[in-house]
């Protein structure tokens, strides 16, 4: 649906921040109740993410490529885009007409001198986005290979130092001091033990993040078959261990694989980086 100059300004100032609080809570009434103008807010937010330079984080943007609306997009500003141009050749055929001078007032980011100008200027953009989507491997996981802290100290009943030594080692990011705390503890404790799996994780991460793919696979392998809770968590730590590898055709597919679940860990990131490698 299109609308007029003054509501794309309306949704401009509200996607820069610009808007006072009392015009802020009206334009997000609004989005509650117009689910056209919350679908036009939904695009042009994705769109404005991409007319910085890179890199920009705009989650907003990788979702609405991820969602496959893209080539439904594409055709409706084509077909309106058509619609537009008829109406503009009915006009100039038409000699009594006189066509007004444009007023142009330049703003932020998207300058609407037309309808026609708006449809062209976002069917651009969106190929923009499509064209320069993919990622390398290496950058997606530097933006999706972080780590939740480790929180094994509240887990144990004493607190023991050298549980309390691992948790601190692993949250400053140090994985070869963690691997060396965890080797004694992981050959004392059992595997139904109820830090077992976070242990066993953080190695496997910290295998990871040192380069030993391989025995980090094996792990992340080991728990991704175990009764925890967690097991759902080892799917996506096996994509972000293909991921720093630089394979794509491996993440790739296991992304596939696993977006055929009902229920996936992640989903939402698992679509973002399908999306920019493919």
């Amino acid at each position: 649906m299109i609308f007029d100059q003054e509501t794309y300004e309306w949704i401009e100032r509200y996607l820069l921040g610009e808007l006072p609080e009392i015009e802020r809570q009206q334009f997000e009434e609004r989005l509650q109740s117009d689910a056209n103008f919350a679908e036009e807010v939904e695009i042009l937010s994705a769109l404005y993410g991409h007319f910085e330079d890179r890199p920009v984080e705009n989650p907003a943007a990788d979702d609405f490529i991820a969602s496959g609306k893209v080539d439904d997009f594409k055709k409706n500003l084509e077909n309106t885009l058509r619609q537009y141009k008829q109406g503009e050749a009915n006009i100039s055929s038409t000699d009594t007409v006189e066509r007004p001078k444009a007023k142009v007032r330049k703003i932020g980011r998207i300058v609407p001198l037309s309808i026609a100008a708006a449809l062209i200027l976002l069917l651009g953009v969106l190929l923009w986005m499509e064209n320069n989507g993919s990622a390398s491997p290496g950058e997606l996981y530097a933006d999706y290979g972080t780590h939740e802290p480790l929180a094994l100290v509240q887990k144990s009943d004493n607190s023991e130092e050298h549980i309390a030594s691992i948790e601190k080692a692993f949250n400053e990011g140090d994985y070869k001091t963690t691997l060396s705390l965890l080797s004694p503890v992981l050959d004392t404790i059992s595997t139904n033990h109820p830090y077992s799996f976070s242990l066993k994780w953080s190695k496997g991460t910290s295998l990871l993040e040192t380069g030993k793919y391989a025995e980090a696979e094996a792990i992340f392998n080991e728990l991704k078959q175990s009764n925890s809770i967690d097991a759902p968590k080892a799917d996506w730590y096996l994509v972000l261990t293909y991921l720093k590898q630089g394979n794509k055709e491996k993440t790739v597919s296991l992304i596939n694989e696993y977006l055929e679940k009902s229920r996936t860990y992640k989903q939402k990131e698992m679509k973002a980086i399908l999306a920019a490698l493919n």
